[in-house]
């Protein structure tokens, strides 16, 4: 059997043949979001300069009426409310753009835009998202947040506030042992409650893909199979997105200086849409790959999820296999990464109705 390091190298392996002779038709597809949202910043951008107003100044809100104000804040909400409905559903396009290639076909850019085309589709991505939205804020609310408050409102019911102004006297620093201990006992709640959320939040990694798969789901029933498909393998899903910090950092050292470096050339005024168009075919090129992978890391987690409730017949997928050294680990050893053979609809109808079996 392959080590998780050697599953994940294949599968990264996987994704870049996957997206050999498709680069071009990815970008565009994970530029479509991008788009919309650059639309809708440039038409706020052009409302203000109508309107007077200087996004750039602190103080915008005291250089114009009351009435330009309010009619400004209102477009501006109009606005961002439109954004996040045309962008949701386009955003669930592309990861089904991606499933589709992952499925050696040839998808046309405009299956982004699949979501948009029925009024059933179109609502359960709203759906979908909503949901997801309110369980990351209540999992970040009731496991970072509320944690931390109780205990800052515990330490300074104990230590009034004067003796932590004391511990930081004019910049300096005074050792008090009993301060200090609240400051890193605060400290060590906060990182427990990182490492609690990302437990809890990286069940919901697959929901995009099994939405996609299977639209018909109800939204619960979407994050149950997502939950399903996550279990037993969460170490393994937090390793796999670590995996592509060398890349973030990378774009972080090379990519983001030279942004910063080329701010200069153009007035304040476009600052905020320069910077992030310099460095946008860098930052699409790391997503097309991420999404690419993680797409594939899906199926994987369904034909493991399948594979250890010894449902269905598998073979491994002669879509990417050939003589490249990269895949000699898939070809040692055949049953490393099975492919699914038929539609995952059996599987995914198991998390609506779990006593459900062939």
């Amino acid at each position: 059997m392959l080590s998780k390091r050697q599953i994940r190298r294949n599968i990264k392996a996987m994704a870049k043949r996957m997206l050999r002779g498709s680069w071009g038709s990815a970008l565009v597809v994970v530029a479509i979001p991008l788009l919309v949202r650059t639309c809708f910043t440039a038409l706020r951008a052009v409302i203000a300069y109508m309107l007077s107003i200087d996004r750039m100044s602190i103080y915008w809100a005291y250089q114009s009426s009351p009435t330009v104000l309010s009619s400004y804040k209102v477009f501006s909400v109009v606005a961002g409310v439109v954004q996040v409905i045309l962008t949701v559903p386009i955003s669930f396009g592309v990861t089904a753009w991606f499933v589709s290639l992952s499925d050696g076909k040839k998808p046309h850019a405009s299956m982004a835009f699949q979501f948009l085309d029925s009024a059933g589709g179109f609502f359960k991505t709203l759906a979908v998202s909503l949901s997801l939205t309110i369980r990351l804020v209540f999992c970040t609310a009731t496991l970072i947040v509320l944690p931390v408050t109780l205990f800052t409102v515990h330490c300074f019911r104990r230590a009034p506030w004067e003796l932590f102004d004391q511990f930081f006297y004019f910049g300096h620093f005074y050792y008090h042992q009993r301060e200090a201990g609240y400051i890193a006992m605060s400290a060590c709640i906060l990182l427990l409650g990182v490492c609690a959320l990302i437990s809890v939040c990286i069940r919901y990694i697959p929901v995009f893909f099994v939405t996609v798969q299977q639209p018909s789901l109800r939204t619960r029933d979407i994050f149950k199979a997502s939950v399903r498909l996550v279990r037993g393998h969460r170490l393994e899903t937090i390793s796999f997105l670590l995996s592509f910090s060398g890349w973030v950092l990378v774009y972080s050292m090379v990519f983001i200086p030279v942004a910063m470096a080329i701010k200069g050339f153009f007035s304040p005024v476009y600052a905020l849409d320069v910077v992030p168009l310099v460095s946008t075919l860098a930052s699409l090129m790391l997503e097309v790959y991420v999404r690419a992978s993680t797409v594939l890391y899906c199926e994987y987690l369904v034909d493991a999820a399948r594979l250890s409730e010894k449902r269905a017949h598998y073979s491994v997928t002669n879509l990417l296999l050939d003589d490249d050294p990269a895949q000699e680990g898939l070809t040692a050893h055949p049953s490393a990464l099975p492919k699914l053979e038929g539609d995952l609809s059996t599987f995914f109808a198991q998390a609506e109705h779990p006593g459900l079996e062939d």
